[in-house]
């Protein structure tokens, strides 16, 4: 098993491509925040999307560091999945009316 303290200082080391900027808008970002606070809220509709935010933002970030193409599914073609959810509501689980 790896020295989690060595495991450490090698994902530290910067990487070519650290400091391009991710070609995300300001609204993916708002609907990225909103799906990771709803589920932190504890409404667990939103649990798969978590990962889904995560792929997204980490294509993102590859596409930046290295250009397109080097991943499939592209960012944008996560961001159509995420597009389409709706909004989650603010505040913990909601009751269902009877």
């Amino acid at each position: 098993m790896h020295d989690p303290e060595q495991l450490n200082a090698v994902k530290r080391q910067p990487l070519d491509g650290d400091n391009n900027p991710a070609q995300i808008t300001a609204y993916q970002a708002q609907k990225c925040a909103a799906i990771l606070e709803a589920y932190a809220d504890g409404q667990t509709l939103y649990r798969d999307h978590v990962n889904t935010v995560a792929q997204f933002l980490k294509t993102a970030a590859m596409e930046a560091a290295l250009g397109e193409g080097y991943s499939r599914p592209s960012a944008q073609s996560i961001w159509q999945h995420l597009e389409e959810l709706s909004w989650p509501r603010h505040g913990g689980p909601q009751t269902q009316p009877r």
